[in-house]
């Protein structure tokens, strides 16, 4: 992501690898057989979403507060029919 964020001519934030583990370790836990990583970039903000394609109800962890710790300056999570989707959003000026 960090390759994708410089060819497109912006700034990696020194958040994004730590924001991009807990994403992807967040869904893993729903124990899905696959997992899908997404990154847009708008208005010089990138929004990183991972989705576990499965939501078990009993994964309770609640991730948004290690997110924002992490640096996210917005995230969430939203569950659909086919899983759970987890997201932040990350600052790139600077």
């Amino acid at each position: 992501m960090s390759d994708r964020l410089a060819k497109w001519g912006m700034k990696v934030p020194d958040a994004l690898e730590g924001v991009v583990r807990h994403l992807v370790s967040t869904v893993v836990a729903d124990g899905g057989r696959h997992v899908s990583l997404h990154l847009a970039e708008q208005d010089h903000q990138a929004l990183v979403l991972a989705y576990s394609h499965r939501f078990r109800p009993e994964a309770s962890e609640d991730p948004l507060t290690r997110l924002r710790e992490l640096g996210a300056v917005s995230c969430g999570t939203e569950m659909t029919e086919d899983g759970r989707q987890v997201w932040a959003v990350l600052d790139l000026a600077g």
